[in-house]
C-alpha cells in the first residue's frame, strides 16, 4: 500500500535535477508493507492536514 502527499513547502536546497523546472509542489510517498490492521478516517482531499503514524505492539 502506498500513500502520497503533495507538499507546497520546498526544501531549502533543491536537487540539481529540480532547478529551473518551475516545480511548485513537492510529492512525498510512503510505501507500507505487511500491514495487519489499518484504519484511515476523515482524510481531506484538498486541505492542509497533519499525519501521525504510530506502531502499537500487541
Amino acid at each position: 500500500m502506498g500513500l502520497g502527499f503533495d507538499i507546497t513547502d520546498f526544501p531549502d536546497i533543491l536537487p540539481k535535477k529540480w532547478e529551473g523546472k518551475g516545480y511548485n509542489t513537492f510529492r512525498m510517498g510512503i510505501d507500507c508493507h505487511r500491514i495487519q490492521d489499518l484504519r484511515v478516517q476523515n482524510i481531506p482531499v484538498r486541505e492542509v492536514f497533519f499525519v501521525k503514524i504510530t506502531k502499537e505492539n500487541s
